[in-house]
C-alpha cells in the first residue's frame, strides 16, 4: 500500500495469502515509500541490505529471480497506473475481479467463484476508488448479472461481459 495522506492509500499488489514475496526491496538506499499489511497471522524476517547484496554475489541465479519477480511487478505497477489513467472505476474493478478470478478463482456450475475474503475498502485501495463507489459499482454488476455476491465470495457469472467492461473507457 502507497499511502500519500493520512487515511487515504492506493494498494499496487494483488492481496493474496500465498504471497511470500516482498515488493519493497531495499537495494537502492532510497526511503521505504510503502507499508506491507499482513491478512493474517504472519512470520516477518528482516534482511540487512548489506547481507543481501552478500547473497546475490554468492548466488547469481537468485539475481535472476529477483529480476524476473521485479519485470513482474514493473509490469503489474505499469497496468495499474495506465488503468488509473484511461479507465474509469467499473473497469478498474472489473479488471482487478478478473485478475482475482484467474488467480485464485475456482469453477463451479454457474461461473467462477473467488472466496479472497477482500473488503469493499481492501477492493477500493486497488483501484484507487473509496469505498462507497465500489460498493455502488459492485451493486451495478450484481444488478446486471456479471456476478453475485455472497458472503466472502464473489462469483464472475458471466465472464466474456465483465472483460468486455475492462475494455469499456
Amino acid at each position: 500500500m502507497a499511502g500519500s495522506q493520512p487515511g487515504r492509500s492506493v494498494g499496487v499488489t494483488p492481496a493474496r495469502r500465498d504471497r511470500h514475496e516482498q515488493d519493497h526491496v531495499g537495494i537502492d538506499e532510497s526511503p521505504g515509500s510503502a507499508d506491507a499489511i499482513a491478512l493474517e497471522l504472519a512470520r516477518v524476517f528482516w534482511l540487512r541490505r548489506d547481507d543481501f547484496l552478500h547473497f546475490l554475489g554468492a548466488n547469481p541465479r537468485a539475481v535472476g529471480t529477483l529480476l524476473a519477480v521485479l519485470s513482474r511487478r514493473l509490469r503489474h505497477t505499469t497496468r495499474v497506473v495506465q488503468d488509473a489513467t484511461f479507465r474509469d472505476v467499473p473497469g478498474r474493478l472489473a479488471r482487478v475481479i478478473l485478475d482475482l478470478a484467474e488467480a485464485e478463482g475456482r469453477p463451479a456450475s454457474d461461473g467462477i467463484v473467488v472466496a479472497a475474503r477482500l473488503t469493499q475498502t481492501e477492493l477500493a485501495a486497488m483501484v484507487g476508488a473509496s469505498r462507497e463507489t465500489v460498493n455502488k459499482v459492485l451493486r451495478s454488476f450484481e444488478r446486471n448479472g456479471l456476478l453475485r455476491m455472497e458472503r466472502g465470495t464473489i462469483t464472475v457469472v458471466k465472464v466474456a461481459a465483465l472483460r468486455a467492461r475492462t475494455d469499456a473507457m
